[in-house]
């Protein structure tokens, strides 16, 4: 009997083989390497500029907020 995968889930799919054999994680990714150091870099920077990397609540971002609709209609199409 076949096993049918979703095409979207394909990680998932691999991560599940190679732990049926007995493989560990591939530690050559390079994206999961650079997120990582991303990461600790923004946390050292973070240190001595405690809003690095956030967004500040200007005139235009609260005129942006305020716009935003407090209600929503749902309609059923039934």
């Amino acid at each position: 009997m076949n096993k049918v995968t979703n095409p979207f889930d394909w990680r998932k799919y691999t991560d599940e083989e190679r732990a049926k054999r007995g493989e560990t994680r591939n530690e050559n990714n390079t994206a999961r390497k650079r997120s990582i150091s991303s990461t600790r870099a923004i946390e050292r920077a973070r240190i001595d500029a405690p809003t690095f990397g956030t967004v500040a609540l200007n005139g235009k971002t609260a005129t942006l907020i305020a716009m935003k609709p407090k209600k929503f209609k749902i309609h059923n199409s039934d």
